[in-house]
This record gives structure tokens, sequence and C-alpha cells, in this order.
């Protein structure tokens, strides 16, 4: 079932109305407690948001970590970065939505100069989000498990970095080059807008 328009989280008290928010990050994130107490693990979710087992409460993350901070960076809403990639700090860290994906690779070129394989966007998009989050590198295998959840696989992993001058393989880790974190960024930016990115083969 799909359901359009404005949500809105509302926490009471006996009736009583203590705090609410429209923000989308905050009602994606009762959400998924929801659907942490139905399959029995809201216990350790909610120490993870309250800071019980040594986890910084939400409410104190700073700026420019999380859904928050990268939505802040590329310059787009934190509800259109969660509608685009729907990120999370559990494996497997990222479920891109089809949609938000088409509208990225329909401009690109699928052979030849300026063609970028799949993987090596799924690589960079995963790269970003783990950074923001402070979860270290994306894997192959990371990369592979989002891109197969797209109906997609690649054969030749290893090929997806080689050619990739903003992507550095480090064995089975993934790492983002720090010289070139601006072209990482762009192809996340461009997945929120449902675009081709512009890439650059080498930062200004």
């Amino acid at each position: 079932m799909k359901i359009h328009g404005k949500m809105r989280v509302v926490l009471e008290v006996d009736g009583n109305k203590i705090a609410e928010s429209e923000d989308l990050g905050v009602c994606a994130g009762v959400l998924r407690l929801i659907g942490a107490e139905n399959d029995g693990t809201l216990d350790t979710h909610l120490q993870l948001l309250i800071g019980g087992t040594g986890a910084r409460p939400l409410s104190q993350e700073p700026v420019g970590v999380g859904t928050e901070g990268l939505a802040k960076e590329i310059g787009v809403p934190a509800g259109q970065l969660i509608g685009a990639l729907d990120p999370s700090e559990e494996p497997p860290y990222l479920h891109v939505n089809k949609r938000y994906w088409e509208g990225l690779v329909s401009g690109m070129p699928r052979r030849g100069r300026g063609a970028v394989a799949p993987l090596t966007l799924i690589l960079t998009i995963l790269g970003v989000w783990k950074d923001f989050a402070k979860l270290g590198n994306a894997t192959f295998d990371e990369g592979l498990a989002v891109l197969r959840g797209l109906g997609l696989d690649d054969k030749n992993k290893n090929r997806a970095v080689a050619n990739c001058a903003w992507l550095i393989n480090r064995g089975g880790e993934v790492a983002l080059n720090p010289g070139m974190m601006s072209t990482a960024l762009e192809v996340v930016r461009a997945l929120c807008e449902k675009r081709a990115p512009s890439l650059k083969e080498k930062e200004q």
C-alpha cells in the first residue's frame, strides 16, 4: 500500500503531546524502531539511540556526520537523500531506490569514453555514506550486495576500481581518494537529483 502526504511523528504521554517532528529522518527512525519492536531487537535499537552502549544520542550528533551531514554537504534535503538511498548503519547499509538509480544512469554512456560501471557508482555512493556515518571503508562484497538489490551483478569487481580515479583498491576494501572527494560527492548528489553526474578525471 502506498500512502502519499506529509509525515509527522507525535510523542504523547497520557494523551498530552510533549514533542512532535515533521523531519523525514526522524520519521524514518521511528518506523525502524517500530520494526525493531516487531522483530525483538527494540532494546538494542533504543540503547543505541540513548547512548546506553556508549553510542552518541541522536540529538548530540555533530554537524557534518550521518544523514543530515551528508545531505547538507551535497545540498539536498535529508528526506530526498533518504528516499534515494535509505541509508543505515547496518549491512547492507544502502537500499538504492530503482527510480533514482535509473535517473542516474540513463544519461550516462554505456560504453566508451565517459562510461562508468554500475559497481563503480555503487561503491562510490556506499563509500561516501560510510565515510559520513563513520563506518570505515566500503568493501567489494558490500558493494555487490547493494548492486544485487538492483537486480544487477558484476563478475569482474576489481575492474570497477582499477579504472576509477576517485576510488582506491585496498585489497578487499575500497577507499575514497581524498583528492577527488568532490567527484564522489557529485555521484551521490546526481543520484538524489535523478540525473547523470558531471565527472572529472582529476580535481581542479
